[in-house]
């Protein structure tokens, strides 16, 4: 992964030429089974702040596995190697084999039938049914040939798949494939679970907001920044 500069100056000021801002943020709430409470307002929030910061955003809210697909495949049309990229989700996810799964609302009960029962294979077809793989994302933005890509996650809620899945592990897999030039950021670390929050926004969100848009940071101190604020607001339970 190449060194990232601020957010300010990718955002806002990357070079004396325009160039395409272009952002999908997706939040999940209405689950059929553990609905989460801050998702939405983590979208709405985090959409505004990309509109101030100059982005063209594409905002949709309790989607189905067919609005995320073509909601992504609309977002990786408007790729190109000289625009900024961001995707951000807000949303139950999973990973299975280092593969990291977003799951639509309606995706619940037709994932857990049985699930502990299949075998890898079995589980993986059900998976690419009916959930939406990030690899998608990472291999768009890959197509694309910008360097400039960001992929933000807050999707590491209680894995609610299954008590006990054989290959589904919690939390998301800090390695996708294909995530060359792509700055990936996870609302905690591998296997671990993500807060939903006790006010208007999920812990990680919170935090990212507050830090996202401060001037000439370089990225890599901003991310340091929230991950000392979430761990110190959930005396170390949250690592991103």
């Amino acid at each position: 992964m190449k060194k990232f500069t601020a957010f300010a100056l990718l955002f806002l000021a990357l070079s004396t030429l325009a160039q395409d801002r272009i952002a999908l943020v997706i939040g999940n709430a209405n689950y059929q089974e553990d609905p989460l409470k801050s998702t939405l307002n983590d979208s709405n929030d985090m959409a505004a702040s990309l509109e101030e910061l100059g982005f063209k955003v594409t905002h949709i809210q309790n989607a189905d596995k067919k609005t995320i697909e073509e909601a992504i495949s609309d977002f990786g049309n408007q790729l190109n190697r000289n625009s900024v990229n961001l995707f951000y989700y807000s949303g139950h996810g999973v990973q299975h084999h280092n593969e990291n799964y977003l799951l639509p609302i309606n995706s619940f009960s037709a994932i857990k039938e049985n699930f502990s029962e299949l075998n890898y294979r079995d589980q993986r077809m059900r998976l690419d049914t009916e959930a939406v793989s990030s690899n998608r994302l990472t291999n768009l933005m890959s197509e694309s040939n910008s360097q400039q890509n960001f992929i933000f996650l807050d999707a590491c809620r209680k894995n609610p798949i299954s008590t006990q899945p054989i290959f589904i592990e919690k939390g998301l897999s800090k390695n996708p494939l294909g995530a060359t030039d792509t700055l990936i950021a996870y609302a905690t670390g591998p296997g671990g679970d993500a807060e939903d929050g006790k006010g208007r926004n999920s812990t990680y969100t919170k935090h990212l907001l507050k830090h996202m848009d401060t001037p000439n940071q370089p990225i890599e101190l901003m991310l340091k920044d929230v991950k000392e604020a979430v761990s110190i607001e959930t005396k170390g339970k949250q690592l991103p």
